[in-house]
């Protein structure tokens, strides 16, 4: 019985707590805590003789540092998946933690509400998805959110995919002929698509060929959460989108032609940006590159077809699109397990067929 009083009064504090740490985070950009407990204290008259005070630390780490959280990303992994606060997934190789810090459902989405906050991140229903850069322990990683709203269970979601910081030279993905011709559609301007599944390394590729174009060149890098450092040039203009007017993918293709670009580089295609990305490029632009989660250098062009169909504003007949994308897209370079396993020049089109020229291959 007396431990139900215990339990019934510490959540009244616990609520009393985290109400004020809310309404305190919407004028201070700093918090501990120690002056979260004076005021705390202040507005409700507790001492630390009346409660336990280390708990009520404890607490504070969880649902404001998200403490709970050290041991997964402590680990050597790609991307962690918490499906709750008792159940997570590690990549590439599903590893198990034995057990995390104990956090209850409760607290679990709270903590996400104050990451958001902090991060200055719009998350709530009307937004029940978001991505963003998040720094913890001088590592940097791409946080993204899924709102309790949209699960039939109420249960929110964050996937953690870390960010890497290291540059990789293009001769770890492909052998000495592949590098040569990686040099010659460098110099040459060619417009690239990286395809690849989830993990496959098109993204660190993508950086690791941007690094060989001239140092001189003017680079215009749009993406949604930073993942494209390239520390060895000067010249780089880089637009981080975010979900409010003005500030889309598709916006920032506008832009970057009033920037005078040497080369445009978008991290992923996957939604309205691909329409103004490749009317640019219809253009005469040079120099483009991007990724696409892709199987084969195939299924990438008809994936952009597709995306391209869904969001033109006008109704535009699927071969039209499909010369569209074959007459300016110059090389499909497909990407899987970290290394480059085809290179393919497309030639053209014929109504749905295209038709392709494979320079490179290192499928077995």
């Amino acid at each position: 019985m007396q431990t139900q009083i215990y339990e019934h009064q510490y959540s009244i504090i616990k609520k009393q707590f985290s109400d004020l740490l809310l309404k305190n985070l919407q004028y201070e950009s700093k918090i501990n805590f120690k002056n979260q407990w004076n005021s705390f204290s202040a507005e409700y008259g507790y001492s630390k003789s009346e409660i336990n005070y280390k708990e009520l630390e404890i607490y504070f780490e969880n649902i404001f540092n998200m403490e709970y959280i050290d041991k997964l990303l402590s680990q050597n992994f790609e991307e962690v998946i918490i499906h709750g606060h008792n159940n997570f997934q590690i990549f590439p190789n599903e590893q198990h933690i034995d057990s995390i810090k104990e956090i209850d459902k409760e607290d679990f989405e709270l903590s996400l509400t104050m990451l958001c906050l902090k991060n200055n991140i719009d998350w709530n229903i009307k937004t029940p998805f978001t991505s963003f850069k998040y720094k913890r322990n001088d590592q940097s990683f791409r946080v993204s959110l899924m709102h309790s709203s949209l699960a039939p269970n109420g249960q929110p979601k964050i996937f953690i995919r870390k960010i890497k910081t290291e540059s990789f030279k293009v001769e770890s993905f492909i052998n000495y002929e592949g590098e040569k011709i990686i040099n010659n559609l460098i110099s040459n301007k060619s417009n690239i698509i990286v395809a690849g599944a989830t993990g496959s390394g098109k993204t660190t590729f993508l950086k690791s060929i941007l690094a060989k174009t001239d140092k001189d060149e003017h680079l215009i890098i749009m993406e949604d959460t930073q993942e494209i450092n390239i520390n060895s040039h000067k010249n780089i203009t880089h637009m981080l989108s975010k979900n409010v007017t003005s500030y889309s993918l598709k916006d920032f293709c506008s832009y970057a032609l009033r920037m005078r670009p040497d080369r445009m580089v978008l991290g992923e295609l996957r939604s309205v940006e691909v329409v103004p990305f490749f009317l640019t490029m219809n253009n005469g632009h040079k120099g483009f590159m991007s990724t696409i989660h892709a199987d084969s250098a195939k299924n990438a062009v008809e994936r952009l077809a597709l995306l391209f169909k869904m969001y033109s504003e006008q109704e535009i007949a699927y071969t039209t699109i499909m010369k569209l994308l074959c007459s300016n897209i110059d090389y499909i370079i497909y990407v899987k397990n970290k290394k480059v396993s085809t290179i393919s020049k497309i030639l053209g089109n014929e109504n749905e067929s295209i038709f392709f020229d494979e320079v490179y291959s290192n499928e077995n």
